[in-house]
């Protein structure tokens, strides 16, 4: 490749061979009704955020009808789910690694910036470790920029039931946020289980992936 520009020069030969469909793969994020008419437009990938069956479900057929109208295949948009798989030897040490991989992951700042964004206001006044805000959201409605599971929301209603839970739990701000993003902790005899992978499947379509076990120490 040779470009010789007004901001910069790129005179390279590629090691790697050309993709499938000689350009680059393009990745669609946004999940809102204009982002997945985008990606069924546009995308040859769109992240999901559904972590869910049911709802994983929904957002297949929904993605699959989408592209069709487009005048593209059904498989034309292939899915990227928002999915970590911890695996461990047993049970007990898969629970384990969860617990020490959500630690590294939410962190005092993480905590706090997760309910501003429902909150719709600064929070960083509150202790990440002990209890919810007392005060409510100035936002009255959740946008598709709070993420997929919370469009069009009741900020108020969330805050509600997320205090309520959170107390009836006894967790703080940043236990209740390590528990929301949903995880999968399991021993490699599960994964393999062909009921575990038939349902993965299921949820994301043709989508292929690969798991390894790993330890700690």
């Amino acid at each position: 490749m040779l470009h010789e520009g007004q901001h910069y020069t790129v005179d390279v030969t590629p090691r790697l061979p050309r993709s499938a469909q000689y350009r680059p793969a393009l990745f669609q994020a946004g999940d809102s009704p204009e982002g997945r008419d985008f990606a069924a437009r546009q995308a040859d990938v769109i992240f999901s955020a559904h972590p869910k069956f049911d709802a994983a479900v929904e957002f297949r057929k929904d993605l699959v009808a989408r592209s069709l109208n487009a005048g593209r295949g059904a498989n034309a948009v292939q899915i990227m789910p928002a999915s970590e798989f911890i695996l461990a030897p047993t049970a007990d040490e898969a629970a384990a690694k969860k617990e020490w991989v959500r630690s590294l992951q939410i962190g005092p700042q993480q905590a706090v910036a997760y309910l501003e964004q429902f909150w719709g206001r600064e929070l960083s006044a509150y202790d990440p470790d002990g209890p919810f805000p007392e005060i409510d959201p100035v936002v009255e409605e959740t946008s598709e920029t709070r993420g997929s599971g919370f469009h069009g929301a009741k900020a108020r209603q969330l805050a509600d039931q997320w205090r309520a839970e959170a107390k009836d739990k006894g967790l703080s701000i940043r236990q209740f946020v390590t528990s929301r993003t949903a995880r999968v902790d399991a021993t490699p005899s599960r994964v393999r289980t062909p009921r575990w992978r038939t349902s993965w499947l299921n949820m994301h379509g043709s989508a292929q992936w690969t798991a390894s076990t790993s330890r700690r120490g």
